[in-house]
């Protein structure tokens, strides 16, 4: 398994919360690195501390778009 995780968010990130969104997702889950969001705010990348099994990686990609709604919607 790789130590990426790319993610299709519920929502388009807008613009100018991408930087924000972005920031916010490193502390979701400890197995977070780093996360990128596309510029598009379409897709968002993860760099994963170790790799993980198919329930963690669903755990942490619950986790992310829980947090990419409560502060993307309606942006």
């Amino acid at each position: 398994m790789s130590n990426t995780l790319k993610i299709t968010p519920p929502v388009v990130i807008a613009d100018h919360l991408i930087g924000q969104v972005q920031a916010k997702l490193g502390y979701v889950d400890e197995a977070i690195a780093a996360a990128k969001v596309s510029t598009s705010g379409d897709e968002i990348t993860l760099t994963l501390r170790q790799t993980l099994t198919a329930d963690q990686q669903a755990e942490v990609v619950r986790k992310v778009e829980h947090v990419v709604e409560e502060m993307a919607s309606g942006a």
